[in-house]
C-alpha cells in the first residue's frame, strides 16, 4: 500500500506476525495477510480489556525487556490483572508468543 514504515506499539510484542504480513503482501497473498492481521487484532482487543500501556509493559517484561513502570497517573497492573491477562493470552492461543515465555509463568 506504498507505506515506507510504520509506528506501532504491538510491533514490539509480536514482530514475527508483522513481518509475516509484510512478506505475504510482497507476495500478494492478501487473504493470508488479512488472516494474520485478524490474529493481531485479537491480541489488541484482548489487551484493551486492561489499561493498555501497563498491559503492554507487563508483556514486554515477561519477554525479558525491562522497560519499567508507566509514569503517573497510569498505574501498574494488579497481580490479579496480570493473572487474568496471562490466562486470556493462553486462552486465545498466544501462550507461545515471544512475550509469554514459559519460564516466566
Amino acid at each position: 500500500m506504498s507505506a515506507d514504515g510504520g509506528i506501532g506499539t504491538f510491533y514490539n510484542l509480536v514482530p514475527e506476525l508483522f513481518l509475516e504480513i509484510y512478506n505475504l503482501t510482497r507476495e500478494q497473498r492478501w487473504e493470508h495477510a488479512r488472516a494474520v492481521q485478524m490474529r493481531i487484532n485479537e491480541l489488541i482487543r484482548l489487551t484493551l480489556r486492561f489499561p493498555m500501556l501497563p498491559a503492554v509493559k507487563t508483556m514486554l517484561g515477561w519477554s525479558g525487556i525491562a522497560c519499567g513502570p508507566c509514569l503517573a497517573p497510569r498505574r501498574a497492573l494488579t497481580a490479579a490483572e496480570e493473572d487474568q491477562l496471562r490466562e486470556l493470552l493462553d486462552q486465545f492461543g498466544f501462550c507461545r508468543s515471544s512475550f509469554l515465555q514459559p519460564a516466566s509463568a
